[in-house]
């Protein structure tokens, strides 16, 4: 016993220990993700079948359900649209106000950047009432300059803070010296900023159609019928009057709308990983 003590190095015991908690944390991660692949592939008698089944025989009625459905891909072309839109606006926007502040003599520019990032913590639900009476108001309820322009500006905030990180980790003798060649502030900025500034940009800007894509309560009230996205497009698959939850066509339907984000992050991943980290290295 003391010699097999020995041949053990002090180590072990953590390093197992550790891997044992981060496999019981992605099995609790993605145990959800394989059980929403699963019900996808199965039947009404299979879904309620107690206790659940592992092991069956896969139906493709739920996605060719769901694939046929023209008002689903009316709502997930909404979503492309609406989505490509407003992260085009926030990471324009949001580059040049993330760059006045990294680099302009501002004063108290910190307190700015702060009050800016401050303007995201404000709950949703706070200000939905006030947000849809103006919509109302300025006609733009339920259409795609509306959800467009909300969503560009719930999610401006997190970009602006982002952005600047990333433009003050850049070194700024680069800038420097395209202003001693000749080159403007702005013509700088877009020659050489934003080319090397591009992963913090993929970064922000995966984020964001995340964020746009989840969201909800926005969708649900300020685009509920014509310009719906696929946040809201679940509840096709609720019970009405004539029919229950329809959870297989459910799973199958939210397996397509995190397909979008999930396929720009793994086409994107080289940029992402540089990006997440890119700010915080100078």
């Amino acid at each position: 016993m003391n010699s097999f003590r020995k041949t053990v190095s002090p180590g072990w015991s953590k390093n197992m220990l550790f891997y044992i908690v981060l496999a019981i944390i992605f099995f609790l991660s993605f145990f959800p993700v394989f059980w929403t692949i699963i019900t996808s592939f199965k039947t009404n008698v299979q879904i309620y079948a107690m206790p659940p089944k592992l092991i069956f025989h896969p139906t493709f009625y739920n996605w060719n359900f769901v694939l046929k459905s023209a008002e689903f891909r009316q709502n997930y072309l909404n979503t492309l649209i609406i989505g490509t839109s407003s992260v085009f606006l926030v990471l324009l926007i949001g580059s040049f106000a993330g760059y006045g502040l990294a680099r302009f003599p501002i004063r108290k520019k910190d307190n700015i950047a702060f009050w800016i990032l401050s303007q995201r913590m404000m709950p949703p639900v706070a200000i939905i009432i006030p947000i849809y009476i103006l919509f109302f108001q300025w006609h733009i309820h339920d259409t795609y300059l509306g959800i467009i322009l909300i969503y560009t500006a719930f999610n401006l905030p997190v970009a602006v803070w982002m952005m600047r990180g990333f433009f003050e980790a850049l070194p700024i003798e680069l800038e420097e010296a395209a202003w001693l060649d000749g080159s403007s502030t702005l013509r700088a900025f877009f020659k050489v900023v934003i080319p090397l500034a591009k992963p913090g940009l993929v970064a922000c800007g995966v984020f964001t159609f995340f964020m746009i894509v989840n969201e909800f309560l926005f969708a649900f009230m300020l685009a509920p019928t014509k310009v719906r996205p696929v946040s809201v497009a679940v509840t096709l698959f609720l019970p009405t009057g004539i029919r229950a939850t329809m959870y297989g066509e459910a799973c199958a339907a939210a397996i397509l709308i995190a397909a979008p984000g999930l396929l720009v992050a793994l086409m994107m991943q080289r940029y992402l990983v540089r990006g997440m980290t890119f700010g915080a290295l100078k």
